[in-house]
């Protein structure tokens, strides 16, 4: 799943991607705020590893539009392997958003009944 794909799931839209060499610059929108913590965090503390051979700049983006002030999302990846820090991202993403639990209920609810079922005797 590309990282574009992994951060839909979590509310962030990628609205502009701007590649050069050895960098790139994502703008983003971010929907849904509720996981956009735990993203940031991972990712942030993943660039800091030993094997990570990228930095990172997180910030916003302030801009006028139509006489409001609005912002996106900036994030600045720099480094020798900006396609290992983008799919890390979209990793992050698939892990900020716990898996949601399912609740129990009875198998039978809303079946009704079925000639295929044995008859009470």
């Amino acid at each position: 799943m590309s990282h574009v794909a992994s951060l839909r799931l979590i509310g962030v839209h990628v609205v502009r991607d701007l590649p050069a060499p050895k960098s790139r610059t994502l703008f983003l929108r971010v929907a849904d705020p509720e996981h956009w913590p735990n993203l940031v965090t991972g990712f942030l503390l993943g660039s800091v590893g030993k094997e990570a051979q990228w930095t990172l700049d997180i910030s916003k983006y302030f801009f006028a539009d139509k006489g409001a002030v609005k912002y996106l999302w900036r994030i600045v990846i720099r480094g020798a392997d900006v396609d290992s820090a983008l799919q890390f991202l979209g990793q992050c993403a698939l892990q900020a958003k716990p898996p949601k639990e399912l609740d129990s209920f009875p198998l039978s609810e809303g079946l009704g009944t079925s000639s295929t079922q044995p008859e009470a005797s």
